[in-house]
């Protein structure tokens, strides 16, 4: 903790931030902190890519994205995973993406149905210019992975699906 503490100092003396949630966090509280986001009646279209590192061509496509947001309650996230997750021997389970990486959240929110089209648009947008730089799949696309390389976690997913472990899901 102290190494990280003096890694963040530099970056901490830049000014006083909106918020400083740079820190450790469980892996449920970082899923429970996007709760509040969803609220009846909102309009959500979200994409993820993970990557290996944050390429220069990734950042410039966030930063070009961001000046460019559809809607005052749209975002982008970037966060880097590490830790914990790193330690789980990739076999132990259905998702074997365990190497430390970065995940970019394109949180697409609004509230009037007109804008539905360009959101999406716009989402859909960044999430296309990143994804050459992608490193590992999301497991909703797993399917495709499956005709493309058969041992990437489909026999565990396959076998968890089929009996799945409640503790663990």
């Amino acid at each position: 903790m102290k190494e990280g503490e003096k890694a963040l100092e530099e970056l901490r003396g830049l000014g006083q931030p909106i918020a400083d949630v740079i820190g450790p966090h469980p892996y449920a509280g970082w899923q429970q902190a996007f709760d509040p986001l969803l609220t009846p009646g909102a309009r959500n279209y979200w994409k993820s890519n993970d990557f290996l590192q944050l390429t220069d061509e990734v950042i410039d496509s966030a930063l070009a994205a961001v000046t460019a947001l559809p809607d005052p309650q749209s975002e982008i996230f970037i966060a880097h995973l590490a830790g914990a997750m790193t330690r789980v021997d990739p076999a132990a389970t259905p998702f074997p993406q365990r190497a430390r990486h970065f995940v970019m959240n394109v949180h697409t929110r609004w509230s009037d149905a007109a804008k539905d089209k360009s959101c999406i648009a716009w989402a859909r947008d960044l999430f296309d210019r990143t994804a050459p730089h992608v490193r590992w799949w999301c497991l909703c696309e797993l399917h495709a992975i499956r005709r493309q390389c058969p041992d990437v976690g489909s026999l565990r997913l396959q076998h968890r699906q089929a009996a799945p472990d409640q503790g663990k899901i």
